[in-house]
C-alpha cells in the first residue's frame, strides 16, 4: 500500500549554486543545500527540516527542539507524524511507541544527493518504522523561490491497516513574535481539550480557537500562561 503527500512550501530564493554536508553539534548528521539567498537544512536524526532561512537576514522559522539527548532522533522544526499524530496509549508508550509515532525518532538513510536535476538541487532519504511496519521515502526538491517534499509510504505489514499521517511544521522565535501574523486556508477545528465521546464540540472556525472557554485569534501569538491546542483541516482545493 502506497500513498503519496506533498507540501511544499514557498519563500523568496534563488536558484542554489551551492550544497554541502553538515554535522551539528558534535556528530548530528545534517544534510545542507545553499542557494545564493536560502539555506536549508535536515536533519538525519529524526528527518526533521531544521533550517530554511533567507541569508541576507538569517531568521529561521523552523526553529525548534523536541525533547531528547544531543545526538539521539527527536521531532525538530518541520517534522513528520507516522503512523500517528498525539500521544500513544499507555500500553503502545509502554511497548515502545513514541509520541507522534516512530518517524521523528527514527534514523533516516541518505540515499542520493544532494545532487543538481536541471533546475533543482535534490535530496532522497528513507527511514523504517518497525512498530508501526512502515516505510518512508522522501524526496526533498530546492528549486528557484520554493522547495518541495514528497514522501511515499509504504506498508511492509501483510494486512491493510488504519493510520494518522501529519506534517508538523513548528514556528517560534524569534521569527514567531508578537508582530508576526500566521495564516492559513484552515477551516472548521477543534479544542483537543474537548471531551470525549465528541471533541468536536464545540467546534471552532479558523482563525478562531478557544483557551480556557474564551475565544482567541490564531493568527497572532499572544502571552498565555496555560495555552489550549487545537487543530484545524485545511482546504486542499
Amino acid at each position: 500500500m502506497k500513498r503519496w503527500i506533498a507540501v511544499i512550501l514557498v519563500i523568496t530564493a534563488l536558484l542554489p549554486n551551492l550544497w554541502t554536508r553538515e554535522a551539528r553539534g558534535a556528530d548530528r548528521p545534517v544534510i545542507t543545500l545553499r542557494g545564493e539567498l536560502a539555506h536549508l537544512s535536515i536533519d538525519l536524526a529524526g528527518g526533521g527540516i531544521v533550517d530554511f532561512h533567507l541569508l541576507s537576514n538569517g531568521i529561521n522559522p523552523l526553529k525548534w527542539e523536541g525533547e531528547g539527548g544531543e545526538l539521539e532522533p527527536r521531532n525538530r522544526g518541520h517534522f513528520l507524524c507516522l503512523d500517528r499524530v498525539g500521544r500513544p496509549s499507555a500500553a503502545e508508550q509502554a511497548n515502545g511507541m513514541p509520541f507522534h509515532g516512530e518517524a521523528g525518532s527514527s534514523m533516516w538513510k541518505l540515499l542520493g544527493g544532494p545532487e543538481r536535476r536541471g533546475d533543482a538541487v535534490v535530496v532522497e532519504m528513507s527511514t523504517h518504522l518497525p512498530l508501526a511496519g512502515m516505510h518512508v521515502r522522501r524526496i526533498v526538491k530546492l528549486e528557484g523561490a520554493h522547495f518541495s517534499v514528497r514522501e511515499e509510504v509504504t506498508n511492509t505489514n501483510a494486512l491493510g491497516r488504519i493510520y494518522n499521517i501529519v506534517q508538523h511544521p513548528t514556528i517560534g522565535p524569534p521569527f514567531l513574535d508578537e508582530s508576526t501574523l500566521v495564516d492559513a486556508n484552515a477551516r472548521k477545528g477543534f479544542m483537543l481539550s474537548s471531551p470525549m465521546p465528541n471533541p468536536e464540540e464545540p467546534s471552532v472556525y479558523w482563525p478562531r480557537a478557544l483557551n480556557a472557554g474564551i475565544p482567541v485569534d490564531m493568527r497572532r501569538l499572544v502571552d498565555a500562561q496555560e495555552p489550549a491546542v487545537g487543530g484545524h483541516w485545511l482546504d486542499g482545493g
